[in-house]
């Protein structure tokens, strides 16, 4: 058995608090919590972001008609 602070109970897709009264015909679902961590993951991804080098190579891009830029400039070259 679960105790009842580990699950929650949904109406209609609705959280239902804990005095609400059961409607015959409802959809009700039981559905059980869980654990969460105490975030820090937009820092994590700044100080990932941080680390990541921003690359200025732009010769395996393609122009508008669909050529690839190294090629075109190494046929100016």
């Amino acid at each position: 058995a679960l105790p009842i602070a580990d699950v929650y109970l949904k109406y209609n897709g609705k959280l239902l608090d804990e005095d609400g009264e059961l409607q015959h015909g409802g959809i009700y679902s039981l559905e059980q919590r869980l654990v969460g961590g105490k975030g820090g993951f937009g820092s994590m991804l700044r100080a990932l972001g941080a680390q990541i080098e921003k690359t200025t190579n732009r010769e395996a891009c393609r122009d508008l008609s669909g050529r690839r830029l190294r090629d075109v400039n190494h046929e100016k070259a």
